[in-house]
């Protein structure tokens, strides 16, 4: 059974834990074996970014918050159009909010009923620059 920092699983996708000892012997910390180490990985070898081709997403569950949201999203791109975010049902007659790239600007849009708001961002060049 595993103790210490390196308790079970802590190391994503088959990589393997390894206890690192400080100077006196004691137990600093771990480090993930037999992992992919690049600027896309954790620490623990967990995805931290995602890069997708042409006509490929990816889906969550619903988002069940009703009443507030707060939503952070990093993202960087060479395309001037796509979405980035969608949450609703597949036409815009229910309620949905969606974030997307539209000729290099990113626009937020929602519906809470009948009438679909639609918010730009004054700042061109998405498709070259990386925003927050």
């Amino acid at each position: 059974m595993l103790s210490g920092p390196c308790v079970a699983e802590v190391c994503k996708h088959g990589s393997t834990c390894k206890s690192v000892s400080d100077d006196s012997g004691g137990s600093s910390g771990f480090t993930c074996t037999n992992c992919t180490r690049s600027l896309y990985h954790t620490s623990t070898c967990e995805l931290r970014a995602r890069r997708f081709s042409k006509g490929t997403f990816l889906t969550f569950p619903a988002l069940k918050q009703r009443h507030r949201l707060h939503i952070k999203i990093s993202f960087a791109t060479r395309e001037p159009n796509g979405l980035l975010l969608y949450n609703g049902r597949y036409n815009e007659k229910h309620d949905f909010l969606s974030l997307e790239v539209v000729d290099g600007h990113v626009v937020f849009s929602f519906s809470l009923g009948t009438i679909t708001t639609r918010v730009s961002a004054s700042l061109p060049g998405v498709p070259t620059k990386e925003y927050t």
